[in-house]
């Protein structure tokens, strides 16, 4: 899927050409975006909170 440059879950096309069946990835332009602008979006009141005090998987204290 590498040699393709595809994904699992990518959008195919599927149709039937000489009696062979035919995929062909639906090419779909993603946005790009920028750090900054996203950070500016960012409300003022916006406090970010961590909790560090439980375990949550098999982590080591």
């Amino acid at each position: 899927m590498k040699e393709l440059n595809l994904s699992a879950g990518d959008k195919m096309k599927i149709f039937i050409q000489n009696h062979k069946i035919i995929l062909e990835p639906i090419r779909q332009s993603r946005k790009k975006y920028n750090i900054k602008e996203l950070v500016q979006q960012i409300p003022p009141e916006y406090k970010p909170y961590e909790e560090l005090d439980s375990k949550i998987g098999l982590e080591e204290w």
